[in-house]
């Protein structure tokens, strides 16, 4: 009886396939938008975009992240005895100081907030490395002299710059912004008042030349576009075996001035040994708003590779 239910079921789901209308017609490709009567195209000045986007890796170049180690170190630099105050058991226990303030040193300067981190307060020799720049810092503070002077830090930043033989590397976290007004730093991004949400990792070889990879974004400065995000961009020279050194990968987006974003998509290899397909090696982008494509510009980037040793 068993046995007979079974086969009978299984007939029946044979018929109920077999009964199944299969379409094989191939679905067609999706094509371009079709924008409507009621759709805008969004403007876009090419030209602009294409200048904007220079001016955006001149202005990365700027944004030197060894510059607030020195800020830092020469605000702090004015304490006294009693303001602000450091949490002795930090630095003892864990290896880095912590401080808060909300006070007035005794010769008029004022210390408020909080922060705590380490740096190197000049360059240092470890085993095979050599450290021009090393710290981090997490805070949100404000510390004045009774000149008037003046660094407003909030967020985390993260720098190391060193030496390994013959090869120089940078890498860098900022995440905030940092003012200081302080002498010898006019024109600098901390001046300037930049704000960076930024990954950077660089290095630098005499035979082999340099590379650079770029994540996150800048804001807060006077240029071609009021700001600029770099997604995966990778760019390095030919000489490190690198295919299309003209070309990064990734995109580079820029805000206009009325708010619009223009992303714009290169072809260059993301990796050192990335192969590129060599009609797409041409320096060009396209550039897309809205998920619409507007065209191509093809900016000289090569900023971001052109330099010896380090690239700030």
């Amino acid at each position: 009886m068993t046995l007979s239910f079974l086969l009978l079921a299984a007939c029946n789901v044979e018929n109920d396939v077999n009964q199944v209308d299969h379409d094989t017609t191939e679905p067609e490709a999706p094509g371009a938008y079709v924008y409507t009567d009621d759709d805008t195209l969004p403007a876009v000045d090419l030209d602009h975009v294409q200048l904007a986007l220079e001016d955006a890796a001149d202005q990365l170049l700027l944004v030197d992240p060894t510059l607030w180690i020195s800020a830092y170190t020469q605000a702090m630099a004015w304490e006294d005895d009693y303001c602000p105050y450091h949490y002795e058991d930090y630095l003892e226990l864990y290896g880095y100081d912590y401080w808060y303030g909300g006070c007035e040193t005794e010769d008029g300067g004022s210390y408020d907030g909080y922060a705590y981190g380490y740096q190197y307060p000049e360059p240092v020799a470890s085993g095979v490395y050599f450290y021009w720049a090393y710290g981090w810092l997490s805070g949100e503070l404000g510390i004045e002299h009774p000149d008037g002077t003046s660094l407003d830090l909030a967020g985390y930043f993260y720098t190391q710059d060193y030496e390994i033989g013959q090869n120089r590397y940078q890498y860098s976290q900022m995440d905030g912004s940092v003012r200081w007004d302080g002498p010898g730093f006019e024109g600098t991004w901390l001046e300037i008042g930049i704000s960076a949400n930024l990954i950077l990792s660089s290095a630098y070889n005499a035979s082999t030349g340099t590379y650079v990879s770029i994540d996150g974004g800048l804001s807060g400065y006077a240029g071609e576009s009021t700001a600029v995000w770099f997604d995966g961009v990778y760019m390095a020279q030919e000489a490190r075996g690198h295919d299309c050194e003209i070309e990064p990968s990734g995109v580079v987006s820029v805000r206009q001035d009325d708010g619009t974003w223009v992303d714009v998509v290169f072809d260059g290899a993301p990796y050192l040994g990335g192969e590129v397909f060599p009609a797409a090696c041409d320096g060009c982008g396209e550039a897309w708003v809205d998920g619409a494509e507007v065209g191509e510009v093809c900016p000289d980037l090569s900023a971001l590779t052109d330099w010896i040793r380090r690239p700030w």
